[in-house]
């Protein structure tokens, strides 16, 4: 597990208990929520995939771009695209954790609202994602 990882498995586990702790009249809403949540089952491991690939080229280009700046270099463009992606990614965990709990993500009471929140801000503090790709065009004599 990576860190970036922690906000959409607590809203999948939490999302699997409400499902789990409904009341079942009858066998047809037993049934449906089975399905519920073998489509979960099913959602979370394709959302895990495609996000963990990102996570994981993310880390490999700012452990790179670190190891620029610790030799002496001043790797301006890497230093900024690694801010935007990382960023971007960060939101993105954020987002599919939301839409995974439905209207439950947006409540204080669940910690994906505060993910959600810092992630965003991450986006906007420290330049945002328009002065990131600004200073990446100037490298490129954009």
């Amino acid at each position: 597990r990576h860190a970036g990882d922690e906000p959409l498995g607590a809203a999948i586990e939490q999302r699997e208990e409400q499902i789990g702790s409904r009341d079942e009249p009858d066998a047809d809403q037993a049934v449906a929520r089975a399905v519920g949540v073998q489509h979960l089952g099913l959602r979370r491991q394709a959302g895990e995939i495609r996000l963990e690939r990102k996570f994981a080229a993310i880390q490999a280009f700012v452990y790179q771009t670190a190891k620029q700046w610790d030799e002496g270099e001043y790797p301006v463009r890497e230093i900024s695209q690694a801010k935007l992606l990382a960023t971007q990614v960060a939101c993105d965990v954020a987002d599919e954790a939301i839409q995974i709990l439905g209207g439950h993500g947006y409540m204080r009471e669940f910690p994906v609202e505060r993910a959600w929140r810092d992630a965003r801000l991450a986006r906007i503090g420290a330049g945002t994602d328009e002065i990131m790709k600004e200073i990446i065009a100037k490298t490129y004599d954009l």
